[in-house]
């Protein structure tokens, strides 16, 4: 009921935002769904299965392991969107400092682990 909540609220919100025109209206509409490419549409699948995943697993592993392993996850995947240059972006090279932070990262989440 949680995750229904929440995506009901944010597209009701988002829904209010496109209908008032703020940060350019409606854009291409129905037209731009037809055009757009197939991973824009993972955004609120992922979206569900992280709201779903952290409901259920916050009261298992406790609220800080699950923060710091998203937080994480989502370092490692703009890691390699940057170093790939996937979604059309500038490639931006990997490099002994980026791969460090990296790891500092997991080291981070493995600590906040010990009880």
């Amino acid at each position: 009921m949680s995750a229904a909540i929440s995506f009901l609220s944010g597209g009701l919100i988002l829904c209010f935002i496109m209908g008032t025109g703020a940060f350019g209206g409606t854009g291409t509409g129905w037209k731009g769904l037809q055009t757009a490419p197939s991973w824009a549409y993972l955004g609120g699948a992922m979206g569900i299965t992280f709201v779903l995943g952290s409901i259920f697993s916050i009261p298992q592993v406790g609220s800080v392991v699950v923060i710091c392993s998203a937080i994480c996850g989502q370092m490692i995947a703009s890691i390699l969107i940057d170093t790939f240059g996937w979604f059309g972006l500038p490639v931006v090279p990997l490099s002994s400092w980026r791969l460090s932070g990296i790891l500092l990262l997991l080291v981070g989440v493995a600590l906040v682990q010990k009880k």
